[in-house]
């Protein structure tokens, strides 16, 4: 009992002391974390508003708001009157128990700032990592948010982020568009060649500047594999792919390239009466159609080796460039 009372006294002469402290530090805490709030939603609109990368500044104000938060939170109690030194020592005292109980948060907080310096990434780029992939939307102090293609959002630990191999799909400016075809065996590949190369000649979204492939890859125990690899600027990736696919499927089936996949065969079979709605809408090319995509061959072939020759060019100038800017010390006598 006279524990009890000697600890209210002392309370009560702490407070008769430092009444008027305690209540200013209280509002010295509770104005500077509002401000620092407010002050942090300013900045983040106007960041929003301006062309700076949103996910490295959104990492960056979550960071110094921590860092701030602590500054004025250790002044308050300092105004308050309590020995500051004390709390320090207690706080040391506990650091490696509180190290070790947050290592895995100190080391995605780490792991963010090598996020920040390395910069492997930024908004809006589409990237796969740890088995998940999305756009980035934001760079937070302990994780990075993504925004899957359904309107998911996956919360990445940044650690996960930095210590696993991650694919970042918009650092380049183009993208090649691969789609592995399987046909049956027997197939006459070359007409499914010049098929395939039609339908793609004729898409203005596929890169004249770089070549496509459409190569016979592998055999495999119902099928011949033919890739098609055709290159386009990075935001077509998505919208050629799945065009690419819906197109090439219908052409080919219907000039009578069959597709492989496994069946049954039974023998004496009636054809079932199909719905003229859900039969095949058969496209025949017309010698118009075959035209075009040799002129835009031919086209793309004189493309790529201007392009060559430019390069050559280029070499050749900047190695008389060198020459020339060569002091004449630097050039050995024979």
């Amino acid at each position: 009992m006279e524990q009890m009372e000697g600890m209210w006294n002392k309370i009560a002469s702490f407070f008769i002391e430092h009444g008027m402290d305690f209540v200013l530090g209280l509002v010295v805490l509770i104005v500077g974390l509002v401000l620092v709030k407010i002050i942090s939603v300013i900045i983040r609109k106007i960041i929003s508003k301006s062309k700076s990368d949103g996910a490295v500044a959104s990492f960056i104000i979550s960071l110094c708001v921590a860092v701030i938060d602590i500054v004025i939170i250790i002044g308050a109690l300092s105004i308050m009157g309590l020995n500051l030194a004390s709390i320090l020592t207690v706080v040391a005292t506990g650091g490696v128990a509180i190290g070790l109980a947050l290592k895995d948060s100190l080391g995605n907080v780490a792991s963010g700032l090598i996020i920040i310096i390395n910069k492997p990434f930024k908004k809006g780029d589409y990237i796969m990592v740890g088995g998940v992939e999305g756009k980035i939307n934001k760079i937070n102090l302990f994780n990075t948010i993504l925004t899957t293609w359904d309107n998911k959002v996956v919360v990445v630990p940044n650690s996960v982020a930095v210590n696993n191999p991650l694919t970042n799909c918009d650092t380049a400016s183009t993208r090649r568009v691969d789609l592995q075809l399987g046909f049956e065996y027997g197939t006459d590949l070359e007409k499914a060649r010049m098929i395939i190369a039609t339908v793609v000649e004729m898409d203005e979204r596929v890169s004249i500047e770089k070549p496509y492939q459409i190569v016979l890859t592998t055999f495999k125990d119902s099928s011949v594999c033919i890739d098609v690899r055709v290159w386009t600027d990075t935001e077509q990736y998505w919208a050629l792919k799945f065009d690419l696919q819906e197109k090439l499927y219908n052409a080919l089936y219907s000039q009578g390239i069959r597709f492989a996949y496994n069946h049954v065969t039974i023998n004496n079979a009636q054809d079932r009466d199909i719905p003229q709605q859900y039969k095949i809408v058969e496209r025949e090319f017309s010698e118009a159609d075959i035209d075009y995509a040799k002129k835009k061959i031919e086209n793309r072939q004189k493309v790529q080796e201007e392009k060559i020759e430019e390069k050559k060019k280029k070499s050749k100038k900047e190695g008389l460039k060198e020459i020339i800017n060569t002091a004449p010390s630097d050039i050995d006598d024979d």
